[in-house]
């Protein structure tokens, strides 16, 4: 019998959770995504996905410090051949992160200045909806309208979780991540003092990214909760599954409309 999904809360989505720490989060976590080139596998479904894109661009939501964003469209230009071009947006966005990411990648990636509802996108944001990470965010019903948004648009979307559900996969988080964050710290880009300040004088960033990395992992959809998601969005042809890569798991769902 599989462990129920539990819905608790990341410091770093609240509202009330200071800049200078959620901006801290998000920079870590590109830094990690990059580092392991986490989303490489996945290249053949997202190209599949973003072959009904016309053109072929990204719209990436609830992106952080844009994720690894840049590795994932440089890894669809070299297997399309094509140039993609891609946009990101985040409810509490990492300017300057974005900024670099645009600089880094020669404006190929740029991001929507204006706040988007990933559960109502505007019709005019065209691409393939990416969200990187992120979907455990979100109530069942919210996730659903995620979705449904992109049916309604008739909009390709990929969902992808870079770890599996369940207490057995959150082990490791709970004995590395503090090691990980603590050790780290120096070569996360941009270098901050405040970093070494939250991590090494007051270790508030290693009990920070553990309970959240512990609980994104309790929050995860499993295959069989994506495909019950979509059961009646019967107008799409959905994809899930998922695939093991350096260690961990990644979840996706991907789908796009029928011809």
């Amino acid at each position: 019998m599989s462990m129920p999904r539990l819905h608790l809360f990341e410091f770093h989505e609240k509202s009330w959770c200071p800049a200078v720490l959620r901006d801290l989060t998000t920079d870590y976590l590109h830094f990690i995504t990059t580092a392991l080139d986490a989303y490489a596998p996945l290249t053949p479904q997202l190209e599949q996905a973003l072959a009904h894109s016309d053109p072929p661009q990204i719209l990436d939501l609830c992106s952080g410090a844009g994720g690894s964003i840049r590795q994932v469209q440089a890894q669809l230009e070299a297997a399309t051949g094509r140039d993609v071009s891609a946009r990101i947006n985040d409810l509490f966005p990492n300017e300057k992160a974005f900024a670099r990411t645009r600089r880094e990648s020669g404006g190929k990636v740029d991001f929507v200045s204006d706040l988007v509802d990933v559960q109502q996108v505007p019709a005019h944001l065209k691409g393939l909806r990416t969200l990187f990470n992120a979907f455990h965010h979100f109530r069942p019903t919210e996730a659903r309208s995620i979705l449904a948004s992109a049916v309604d648009t008739r909009q390709p979307i990929a969902i992808i979780e870079a770890n599996d559900h369940g207490w057995l996969p959150a082990l490791p988080v709970l004995l590395l991540a503090p090691i990980m964050v603590f050790l780290t710290a120096p070569f996360v880009k941009p270098f901050r003092w405040s970093r070494l300040l939250w991590t090494w004088l007051i270790p508030i960033m290693p009990l920070l990214m553990t309970w959240d990395g512990i609980v994104s992992i309790l929050r995860v959809y499993s295959p069989a909760a994506l495909r019950e998601m979509t059961a009646d969005l019967d107008s799409y042809h959905w994809e899930t599954g998922k695939i093991r890569h350096k260690g961990g798991t990644l979840i996706y769902l991907t789908g796009w409309p029928k011809a």
